[in-house]
């Protein structure tokens, strides 16, 4: 036998320094590399969060504008169903051909005419709730102020029923029948029209006070009083248009050529104020305050001074005649913008009133349009009697259009939110959507998107563990250096300092810390440092303890080395292992403990996006609206497992009783 020959040339493999061998070890282990993945992600995360957010995190989306946003919405993907602009989101069909439909304050519920019935349907699911029956048919219906009453013209009859018994609370007479009712916005009267006959009603259980509730004619068929005829406001021509102003106090109603501001006092009715047009008045309304009054006459489109001295502010002209006049408010970034919308044929002109420019001009179809602007003024709605459209306001893109298949288009309204119109036709009412955003994660409770401001709060809960573990490292690690190379009653009293702030538990001792400096982020990361530095304190003097003994470590001494040098140059750099594997696992503790104290009220302040704030902020909604504590919850847990997944893989890599 032979011995193999050995080649003296070859050069031996050099030898794999620690972090190398480290990382081949954390590579062969499954759950280190998954933390390592989350990690990397959640950093990536942070460092690009404003490519991925949709809005800034503390942008209030009423504000941007967005239209068809509610408080504590519902995740939406289009992905997985959402439905997005055009798509239907409600059909209600009553049995008996529709004459009119009308949405309450809030948009909840809307009421239906059908022959000689009133329908009330939920508008979330399309359930109908009650039906208002009466002997004949039902000319026009309206809801009162606060939704608690329904008025309906039928036959010579006004009924005002109660919406929660569903009984007539009163029955009055308009002689003739009127043809159109509506209640003031502040609930205390309402108007019921003929052809050129308008009634004023007052209800004297709210306005006890007037005159005209101390006399002794009362027109409602019980004993109490309550609603009384305060006069008749007789007309020359057959009314167009009728709106109370935002107090109630005045009725406008457009008549020929003519505006004229109804009023009572004294108990009687007359027009306090008339305004004059050279032309037909062929639609009229009142700004959002009733301090303005849109009107369209001829081609011209006025806009009026609603107080006195009633002057005329602009008007502006087209080559063809204007109907359907429409306001609009838009505020973006902090500037107002108003605009004025009329219709002519089949083309909607809008102007910014306050430069007086003709904004848009858009056309669709070959039927005369009419049309109104969004609540937000984002979105125009044109309406034809067979098709809806609805167009971008800032590009006059056509967003969709819907034919009506069956029947003709009675009318067409915005909801109150603007995220969708309701279209009634003959045979059914359809509530279709009018806005293509998702909101991934829903909204909060402040009409913010949930999913922006848990993507940025990523960038704060990283900026705290990795912060406040880094102070405390530092301060840990000298006070355990010296307490272990120095010895004696040095060692004494920095350990004795640290048993006693192992004492507390450390959330409590972090409350108190933050009691005394003050709620906010930054005080909640330097007292979750404080809280931190006995444990790293603990495991570098156990390291140096054991190292400052070993024979390298003598030989510096006996060369003269400075004790300093020995220290940082000698032992610590051979102690780290173990406090690698500390800060590790401590990140995860310390965005653990930054979450309680933001939930407690301690760290992160509205309105800073902030996973422990955002679960306080909406841990009253876990019934209601779950998703909003459960995506900042889920980060969270996934946050520290990631931490806890690569600390467990570095001590199992650094450990090397575990690599025999």
């Amino acid at each position: 036998m032979t011995d193999t020959p050995v080649d003296l040339t070859k050069k031996p493999d050099k030898p794999k320094g620690l972090w190398r061998e480290t990382f081949e070890s954390l590579l062969r282990k499954p759950s280190a590399v998954a933390g390592m993945i989350i990690l990397g992600s959640l950093l990536l995360i942070a460092i690009i969060a404003p490519l991925l957010a949709t809005h800034p995190p503390n942008r209030v989306l009423l504000d941007v504008p967005e239209e068809g946003v509610s408080k504590r919405m519902d995740p939406c993907i289009h992905l997985f169903g959402c439905p997005k602009a055009g798509d239907e989101l409600l059909n209600i069909k009553p049995d008996a051909a529709i004459s009119m439909a009308a949405l309450n304050s809030t948009g909840s519920l809307i009421m239906a005419v059908s022959g000689n019935t009133v329908e009330v349907w939920r508008t979330e699911d399309g359930s109908k709730l009650f039906s208002l029956p009466h002997e004949e048919p039902v000319r026009h219906a309206a809801w009162s102020a606060n939704d608690q009453r329904i008025l309906t013209a039928s036959g010579e009859k006004l009924y005002v029923w109660d919406v929660n018994t569903r009984e007539p609370l009163y029955i009055l007479d308009h002689p003739g029948g009127a043809t159109f009712v509506a209640w003031s916005r502040d609930g205390t009267r309402f108007a019921s029209a003929g052809e050129q006959d308008v009634h004023f009603w007052l209800d004297c259980k709210q306005i006890a006070y007037s005159i005209a509730c101390s006399g002794s004619s009362f027109g409602a068929t019980t004993e109490n009083k309550t609603f009384v005829d305060e006069g008749v406001a007789q007309l020359e021509e057959p009314w167009t248009s009728i709106q109370w102003d935002s107090n109630g106090t005045f009725l406008m109603i457009a008549t020929g050529n003519k505006i004229q501001l109804w009023t009572s006092a004294g108990g009687v009715v007359y027009a306090s104020k008339t305004i004059e047009h050279e032309a037909p008045v062929t639609s009229v309304r009142y700004n959002r305050e009733s301090t303005r009054i849109l009107s369209t006459s001829g081609n011209k489109l006025h806009i009026w001074r609603a107080s006195s001295p009633y002057e005329e502010l602009q008007v502006f002209e087209y080559d063809e005649p204007l109907a359907s006049a429409s306001w609009g408010e838009q505020t973006k970034e902090g500037n107002l913008r108003v605009l004025a919308m009329a219709t002519s044929g089949n083309t909607l002109l809008v102007w910014d009133t306050r430069t007086g420019e003709q904004l848009d001009v858009v056309s669709a179809g070959d039927e005369p349009l009419r049309g109104a602007i969004s609540p937000l003024a984002t979105r125009y709605l044109g309406y034809s009697e067979s098709t809806a459209y609805v167009w971008d306001a800032d590009t006059n893109e056509l967003l969709f259009s819907k034919d009506l298949d069956n029947g003709t288009i009675q009318n067409a309204v915005w909801q109150n939110t603007g995220g969708s119109i309701v279209v009634t036709g003959e045979q059914d009412i359809r509530v279709m959507k009018t806005s293509n955003f998702q909101y991934i994660m829903g909204t909060d409770g402040s009409l913010r998107d949930e999913y922006s401001r848990l993507i940025y709060a990523t960038r704060v809960s990283l900026r705290v563990g990795f912060t406040s573990v880094t102070f405390a490292i530092i301060l840990g690690t000298i006070a355990g250096a010296i307490a272990g190379y120095m010895g004696g009653w040095t060692d004494n009293i920095i350990m004795r300092i640290m048993d006693v702030m192992l004492a507390f538990p450390p959330l409590i001792l972090a409350i108190a810390v933050v009691t005394i400096l003050g709620p906010g982020l930054n005080n909640a990361l330097i007292a979750i440092s404080v809280v931190f530095i006995p444990a790293y304190a603990r495991v570098v003097r156990s390291g140096v303890l054991s190292v400052k003994e070993q024979d390298y470590v003598m030989a510096d001494r006996a060369l003269g080395v400075s004790p300093m040098r020995i220290l940082f140059r000698r032992i610590l750099p051979n102690v780290m292992a173990p406090l690698i594997v500390q800060a590790t696992l401590g990140i995860g503790t310390a965005i653990l403990d930054a979450a309680a104290l933001s939930f407690l009220g301690l760290g992160a302040q509205p309105p800073t996006a902030e996973w422990g704030y955002m679960l306080s902020e909406e841990r009253n909604q876990l019934f209601t609206a779950p998703h909003l504590v459960f995506f900042p919850g889920l980060a969270i847990m996934i946050t520290v497992l990631a931490f806890n997944l690569l600390g467990d893989g570095l001590r199992d890599a650094l450990d090397p009783r575990l690599n025999r």
